[in-house]
């Protein structure tokens, strides 16, 4: 197989892996958002991070064999990154401060006219 093509596979595959990542953070957390969910997440993005991990080290990848790490080492460092914080959360109690952006908007537009008749 040719470098442009190994290089090219490698990385749609990197980057299919994380957004199914991320398509797990995005429906497991706030309201959905278990135990068991956060745990088949993380065992999930800790697979990949092995995997990455592997290749940065020995340059091989599972069921394709030794692969030219000079390229595609960045993207594994990039993908470890990125599946590092690609994991669910919970949503805690908003704060008493914390407002919609609605009512930031008409605050702020009431705000700038009592400044100005000042």
């Amino acid at each position: 197989m040719s470098d442009f093509l190994e290089f090219s596979c490698f990385g749609f595959i990197s980057l299919a892996a994380y957004w199914l990542a991320r398509r797990m953070q995005l429906k497991f957390s706030e309201e959905n958002y278990t135990s068991l969910k956060l745990t088949l997440a993380i065992f999930y993005n800790l697979s990949i991070i092995v995997i990455h991990m592997d290749f940065l080290q020995n340059g091989t990848l599972p069921l394709y064999g030794h692969m030219n790490k000079a390229f595609p080492g960045w993207i594994s460092l990039a993908m470890i990154i990125l599946h590092a914080g690609a994991l669910p959360y919970e949503v805690t109690k908003e704060t008493l401060r914390s407002r919609s952006i609605t009512q930031l908007k008409k605050t702020r537009k009431k705000n700038r006219f009592l400044f100005w008749r000042r």
